[in-house]
């Protein structure tokens, strides 16, 4: 991520130079579109003078050094958001500079990019929540499961219980019904036995 900073400081010092600055003072047209370090290398020592005298002015140097010594830290991986205070500050003081205006737009990339994090933290904090939730819920339905499904045995043991029961009282109900019905028997015979005795006393 900061590695992506550092890419984007380079290209936007890249563009920067590329576009005329903010004249600060008269100077050629054609000399507008050149930097004051390029018009000393084409010999054009005088716009060189008052396009130096602008960049001192406009802080120019300055605010590139201490911009290249921010850029330089974040290469070296140093905490992005301690940096952001430094960049925003290059830009308050420099706020004609270009090299003010890269600092902003770097700040802004960390900012950006610490607010995703965070969102992208706070999103996966959101989704361990939920797995927990998820989590606890699926061990309630096991153990309601599992309470039912002992219920349902318990249930089936009863009805088995049941129908033993009522098969000894059907049973109990069979074997009162024969008895019964052979002290029915004894009882007739017993009557016949005295009819008899009856008849043969004189």
């Amino acid at each position: 991520m900061r590695l992506s900073f550092v890419i984007l400081a380079v290209a936007l010092a890249s563009c920067a130079s590329s576009s005329p600055p903010p004249p600060q003072t008269s100077l050629p047209h054609a000399d507008h579109q050149l930097s004051a370090d390029e018009l000393f290398a084409r010999g054009r020592y005088a716009a060189s003078v008052e396009a130096y005298r602008n960049e001192v002015k406009r802080g120019e140097r300055v605010a590139e050094m201490r911009t290249m010594v921010l850029v330089a830290q974040l290469a070296q991986r140093a905490p992005g958001l301690s940096l952001v205070g430094d960049l925003r500050l290059v830009e308050r003081e420099f706020p004609s500079s270009r090299w003010g205006r890269i600092a902003g737009v770097i700040a802004s990339e960390i900012d950006r990019g610490t607010f995703l994090r965070q969102a992208v933290m706070a999103a996966g904090a959101d989704l361990r929540a939920a797995n927990a939730s998820v989590s606890d819920l699926e061990a309630r339905v096991a153990a309601l499961t599992a309470q039912a499904s002992d219920q349902q045995a318990l249930v089936a043991s009863l009805k088995e219980e049941r129908t033993r029961l009522q098969a000894q009282i059907k049973d109990a109900d069979e074997r009162a019904t024969a008895k019964d019905s052979r002290i029915h028997e004894l009882e007739a015979e017993l009557l016949a036995l005295k009819q008899i005795d009856m008849e043969r006393t004189p």
